[in-house]
């Protein structure tokens, strides 16, 4: 089963949501450790996007609502990242 990139950006949510929630004014040292965790999922989560809305001709029949299309646009953006140092351009993709 392919990890769902929704259920990914949801459990970072519920993880914000749960830090948002406490009564108190400071984040218990008990989250520290979450936090780089929860930052880099979210940047993952969002780079896909990015792309999509930079290169939207290329992904014309695409809707990243849909997990599935989320997915393929997740790995083929982070494929065209890897294969050319980074730096990516419409005829990358």
């Amino acid at each position: 089963m392919k990890p769902s990139s929704c259920g990914i950006l949801l459990m970072l949510v519920l993880a914000l949501e749960m830090l948002k929630d406490r009564k108190t004014n400071h984040i218990p040292l008990v989250y520290i450790p979450l936090m780089p965790v929860m930052a880099v999922g979210a940047i993952v989560a969002v780079i896909p996007l990015a792309m999509f809305l930079s290169y939207q001709e290329e992904f014309d029949k695409l809707n990243p609502l849909i997990p599935s299309h989320y997915w393929f646009l997740a790995k083929k953006t982070m494929h065209a990242l890897k294969t050319n140092n980074w730096k990516v351009s419409a005829k990358d993709l």
